[in-house]
C-alpha cells in the first residue's frame, strides 16, 4: 500500500515540475521578445517602406523556431515618433508578441 502513495506523490511532483517549467519558459520568452530589436517601442525596427515590414515579419522566428502570422496592427506614437505595432502569433506554439516599426523614414 505504501508504494501506491509513493507513485502518486512522484506523479504529482512531476506534474508540478512540468507546469512550472512551462510557465518559466513562457516568461523567459516574453522577456526576450521585449528586449530584442523591435520587441518594444524603444527598439523599433526602422522601416523605409511597407515591404521592409513584410520582409521583417517573414524573417522573424519564435523561440520554438516557428514563423509568425500577423493578427492585427495599429499605429502608436512614442517619443514623438509614429510607430506601427503588429500583433504576431507563432503558427507552431501560438505564442503572441508585438513587433514595432518606426515609420519616420517611410517612403510611399
Amino acid at each position: 500500500m505504501g508504494g501506491g502513495w509513493l507513485i502518486m506523490v512522484l506523479a504529482l511532483v512531476a506534474a508540478m515540475y512540468v507546469r512550472y517549467s512551462r510557465k518559466l519558459k513562457v516568461a523567459v520568452r516574453a522577456r526576450a521578445a521585449i528586449t530584442m530589436e523591435g520587441g518594444a517601442p524603444e527598439t523599433a525596427f526602422k522601416a523605409h517602406n511597407f515591404r521592409d515590414i513584410d520582409n521583417c515579419v517573414d524573417e522573424l522566428r519564435c523561440g520554438c523556431d516557428g514563423r509568425f502570422a500577423v493578427l492585427g496592427e495599429t499605429t502608436v506614437h512614442h517619443d514623438g515618433r509614429e510607430l506601427r505595432a503588429l500583433r504576431l502569433e507563432c503558427g507552431d506554439c501560438e505564442e503572441e508578441r508585438f513587433a514595432y516599426f518606426d515609420l519616420s523614414k517611410l517612403r510611399h
